[in-house]
C-alpha cells in the first residue's frame, strides 16, 4: 500500500482547514459565504463525486439486481413518508 498518496491527501485537507479557521477567526468568511459553499458542496462536489465512483468502478449488477434495488428504495421513501404523516 502507498502511504504517500494518503500523507499528501491528509495533508491538503489540514491546509484547508487551516484555512478554513484563519479565514472564519479573522471574518473573511461570514455566514452568507459558509451557506453558499455548504450549497455548492451539496450539489455540485458530491454529485460529481458520486458520478466519477460510478463510472471508474462500475457496478457488477444485473439489471434485476438495479430493478430489485430502486423498487425497495422507492418502498423505504412511501414508508418513511407514511411514518411522518402518522406523526402529525
Amino acid at each position: 500500500m502507498d502511504l504517500s498518496a494518503l500523507l499528501t491527501k491528509m495533508v491538503i485537507f489540514v491546509v484547508l482547514m487551516v484555512i478554513g479557521y484563519i479565514g472564519a477567526r479573522t471574518k473573511l468568511l461570514n455566514g452568507e459565504f459558509t451557506k453558499a459553499a455548504s450549497k455548492l458542496t451539496l450539489n455540485v462536489f458530491m454529485s460529481a463525486t458520486i458520478i466519477n465512483s460510478v463510472i471508474a468502478n462500475p457496478p457488477q449488477l444485473s439489471g434485476g439486481e438495479i430493478l430489485f434495488h430502486l423498487i425497495l428504495m422507492d418502498v423505504n421513501k412511501i414508508h418513511i413518508k407514511e411514518q411522518k404523516n402518522d406523526e402529525n
